[in-house]
């Protein structure tokens, strides 16, 4: 997984679909797990967490929008399939970049 700039409140997330050899099962589809960061810290309180249940197993990308400027986020993902969500990504972490554009940054 990964996530690119889009605007100033605003990333892109793009993955690779998940391969057959290691999906046990056909894929369905992908959750992905958004959660608000207050510190440096791999800690986050509960402020925002939102589940996100993509239904089209051939998406690679997700935008998502109206993110606060000057918050950090920790994204993780999962594929389902017929026998349940599998494992989560590991984290990865979108925040407010002091450079350039005020957009967002790994």
């Amino acid at each position: 997984m990964a996530q690119s700039f889009y605007s100033k409140t605003a990333i892109m997330i793009t993955w690779d679909l998940l391969p057959a050899s290691v999906s046990h099962g056909i894929v369905l589809g992908y959750e992905i797990h958004v959660k608000e960061v207050t510190s440096d810290t791999d800690f986050s309180e509960d402020l925002l967490e939102e589940w996100i249940l993509l239904e089209n197993a051939s998406q690679t990308s997700f935008k998502f929008g109206n993110l606060s400027l000057a918050t950090k986020y920790q994204v993780q993902m999962a594929a389902y399939t017929s026998k349940g969500v599998g494992p989560l990504s590991d984290f990865i972490y979108a925040g407010k970049s002091g450079e350039g554009g005020g957009g967002y940054s790994l």
